[in-house]
């Protein structure tokens, strides 16, 4: 469940700008499309004739590492989960 909860997190941090240009660039680098697998093909169809859809793609990616880094080691997301939740009380 926390998985999930940290996946549509990212989907929200990304929507409101939550993130500089150089750490969307670091995580897209660090999280190819490819990362996401055998549901890559699941996401091409759902998003299929989106202009963006690479960049959909990508946020899939970064979503899903964070649901899966949060399965595997919570506390390995604790310090950029606390440095994010200070950019929404600003």
């Amino acid at each position: 469940m926390l998985g999930t909860l940290d996946h549509e997190i990212i989907h929200g941090m990304k929507k409101l700008n939550m993130f500089s240009d150089a750490e969307w660039r670091m995580l897209t680098d660090r999280f190819k499309v490819s990362y996401l697998g055998n549901m890559e093909d699941e996401y091409r169809k759902q998003y299929s004739g989106r202009k963006d859809l690479e960049s959909l793609l990508k946020e899939e990616a970064i979503a899903k590492a964070a649901a899966d880094l949060s399965a595997k080691d919570h506390q390995r997301l604790e310090h950029a989960a606390k440095r994010h939740v200070k950019k929404v009380q600003a």
